[in-house]
């Protein structure tokens, strides 16, 4: 098995060390021995012995080679494409009521990782608190006031 992580970038945005040591502890917590790292960025901190990494400037090349130059400008659209903000924090926002009715609707579920692989998401991404104990914050504070609950899809 090899873990395969993709990150759409700017041409100039900097794939940072920390996405990349995440990367690394994935591959390492699965067991496997290899992990890929696929970016439209041109620029990567340094990388472990066991993460590959096909930059932006590697993208360009093999469309060239296989013939698939008209995805060039597919490349280069996610390259200077910006990040609309509101839409970006709609999605979080929204994913976030997704993980908290999820916990809801499955009362017997109480460790974090049941629920990112029942969903295929990594938890800390939407919610700051990766530790078991965010299950019950999230339940009781429901059960005391759904407006509570609210504040986990909003502020995580």
């Amino acid at each position: 098995m090899i873990v395969v992580e993709i990150k759409a970038y700017g041409k100039l945005k900097r794939v940072s060390k920390r996405e990349i040591d995440q990367l690394y502890s994935y591959i390492k917590k699965k067991e496997v021995k290899k992990g890929i790292l696929i970016t439209s960025s041109t620029i990567v901190s340094e990388v472990n012995w066991n993460i590959d990494v096909i930059d932006g400037f590697k993208i360009e090349r093999l469309l060239k080679k296989y013939k698939f130059s008209e995805k060039l400008t597919e490349l280069e659209w996610i390259q200077t494409a910006k990040v609309n903000k509101k839409e970006l924090n709609m999605a979080r926002s929204n994913k976030r009521s997704q993980i908290i009715s999820f916990i809801l609707e499955n009362p017997k579920i109480d460790k974090v990782n049941t629920v990112e692989k029942a969903l295929k998401l990594s938890f800390k991404t939407y919610l700051s608190n990766r530790s078991n104990k965010i299950i019950k914050e999230i339940r009781e504070c429901y059960e005391l006031n759904s407006d509570n609950a609210q504040a986990y899809m909003v502020h995580p």
